[in-house]
């Protein structure tokens, strides 16, 4: 199972203990590959910069 989520405006700390909006026109998702022989990787994306983020990767289990 993978949770999944989009995150339209990115937040972090406002120095008084709260949040405040980093980027406003920024975005983060995940996009899932599943490879003929069972792999699923995971993507982690910056939608706004094209870029990956961060892999992961998950061995089939029927071999």
């Amino acid at each position: 199972m993978v949770n999944t989520g989009f995150v339209q405006t990115l937040y972090g700390p406002n120095g008084s203990g709260g949040e405040r909006a980093l980027d406003a026109s920024a975005a983060q998702g995940l996009r899932i590959e599943v490879a003929a022989d069972g792999t699923v990787t995971v993507h982690a994306r910056d939608l706004k910069a094209g870029t990956v983020i961060r892999s992961l990767e998950i061995g089939s289990s029927s071999g």
